[in-house]
């Protein structure tokens, strides 16, 4: 049996850099199951773009959804870089007063 010459170069390759920018996505996909009751397997490799109907009318629901969008974009430097600029982008949608 002939097999052939093992590639030892792809051994010593460099991983890649991850940030926190890989942590906020993970964070941010985990933020829609919890409030979705269902992970966002249709955005696997996107961004997260919309809610389910039953969520999308909430009075809070576009502004955090732009928080999530922004957080799991493909290129990492798009997302917030820091779990906290995350959080207080997020605590910022949150608290604000409803109109009425």
């Amino acid at each position: 049996m002939q097999t052939a010459p093992l590639d030892t170069g792809s051994l010593l390759a460099a991983e890649p850099h991850l940030t926190p920018a890989a942590d906020i996505y993970s964070l941010a996909k985990t933020t829609y199951t919890l409030i979705c009751g269902a992970p966002p397997r249709r955005f696997a490799q996107h961004a997260i773009s919309e809610w389910p109907e039953s969520i999308a009318g909430k009075s809070w629901a576009a502004s955090l959804l732009r928080v999530l969008e922004r957080a799991t974009q493909a290129r990492a430097g798009e997302r917030y870089q820091t779990v906290q600029d995350f959080w207080m982008s997020s605590a910022t949608r949150r608290s604000r007063p409803r109109s009425r």
